[in-house]
Order: C-alpha cells, then sequence, then structure tokens
C-alpha cells in the first residue's frame, strides 16, 4: 500500500507540474491526460488494497480471539473446544484463500 500512496503523489505532482508547464505556455500534449488516467487507476489500486487489507485485518483479529479462548478453555472438558477448533481452522483457510501469493498481513 505504501507504494501505491508513493505512485500516487508522484503522480499528483506530475499532475502539479504539467499545469504550471501548460499555464506558461508549454505543450503538454497528451502527458496530462495520461497522468490523470495513471492516478485514476492507481487510487483504484490503493482503495482495493485497503479493502483487502481491512478483510485480512478482521480475519486475523477473529483468529487470535478464537486461539486467545482456546487457551483459556484449555483443559476444560466438555468446554466447546471441538467448536472452536473447527471455527480456528475455518477461519485460517478463510485467511488463506483471501491472501492468496500476496498476503497483506
Amino acid at each position: 500500500m505504501d507504494d501505491s500512496r508513493r505512485r500516487i503523489e508522484a503522480l499528483e505532482t506530475e499532475l502539479q507540474i504539467i499545469a504550471r508547464e501548460h499555464a506558461i505556455g508549454i505543450a503538454t500534449g497528451t502527458r496530462q491526460s495520461n497522468s490523470e488516467a495513471l492516478l485514476s487507476a492507481e487510487r483504484e489500486r490503493l482503495a482495493t488494497l485497503e479493502s483487502r487489507w481491512a478483510e485480512e485485518k478482521a480475519l486475523v483479529d477473529e483468529l487470535l480471539a478464537t486461539r486467545a479462548t482456546l487457551r483459556e478453555k484449555a483443559g476444560v472438558v466438555d468446554s466447546g473446544n471441538d467448536a472452536l477448533r473447527a471455527q480456528l481452522v475455518d477461519l485460517q483457510q478463510r485467511l488463506t484463500a483471501l491472501q492468496g501469493e500476496t498476503p497483506l498481513i
């Protein structure tokens, strides 16, 4: 996400430079429309990454809470540990599926 934010900053700077050049009569050609398109695409990419990060974080938080509950109930007979273990496995599988080959967390 940091790379995406840096690209957005660079593209915003580029657009400011293009605007100044245009204001003093320097031909900017298609640079402005190209930079605007790149900026729009990068903003969409960042929004997607932030959304995915939030989903991953929610799953990780739930996973950690489930682990903590299991630790608290360790040794207690008939405490629902099997259901918690199944939930833990499900959460881990969901997290793995969401992260794919490029985990954010």
